[in-house]
């Protein structure tokens, strides 16, 4: 087999399958009388359960915890314009804080007592479009604040595939 055809095929099985995961594209579309939406009327969870979190915001989300997953995010408040605000008692809470500037940072801040693990995509929006990129998160831990940082500015962080990790899979970072 030529050398040529033998490449093609390499990188048609390999790195097909990394392009497929690494790339995800979302339009911010929401039936606001549904879902709670930004004045804009951009929606904080889409209909896949993905969460759209632009610099300067810091949202909180509730998950209904159904057995092993956490269930799909119900939008509770930006808890930067309601800073009085605090999460019910017993509740899975995840809180994401995004702030922008030169070195963004996401804080993220969990209330179960499992350790949670999230894809997380760094966007570009042009209109009512989303494209991201996969980046590498950490699991978050139960009952403490974790953080993400990058050294570039960024634009919106899309937030999904968000899931409860086995004990033996605790501190995986990819």
């Amino acid at each position: 087999m030529p050398r040529a055809a033998i490449l093609a095929l390499f990188m048609l099985l390999f790195s097909g399958v990394a392009a497929a995961d690494s790339r995800i594209v979302v339009t911010l579309e929401g039936d606001c009388t549904q879902v709670a939406c930004r004045a804009d009327g951009t929606p904080y969870v889409l209909k896949d359960g993905t969460i759209v979190i632009y610099p300067g915001e810091s949202l909180a989300f509730d998950f209904p915890a159904m057995g092993d997953t956490p269930g799909t995010p119900h939008f509770l408040a930006d808890t930067k314009a309601n800073p009085a605000w605090k999460p019910a008692d017993g509740s899975t809470i995840l809180t994401l804080d995004y702030s922008g500037g030169g070195m963004p940072m996401l804080g993220i801040r969990q209330t179960s007592s499992k350790f949670m693990k999230a894809d997380l995509y760094l966007g570009r929006a042009s209109g009512n479009t989303i494209r991201g990129a996969y980046t590498s998160s950490c699991a978050l831990m139960p009952r403490v604040i974790d953080m993400e940082q990058w050294q570039q500015e960024l634009g919106p962080l899309l937030v999904n595939n968000i899931r409860f990790l086995p004990d033996s899979n605790t501190m995986s970072c990819d």
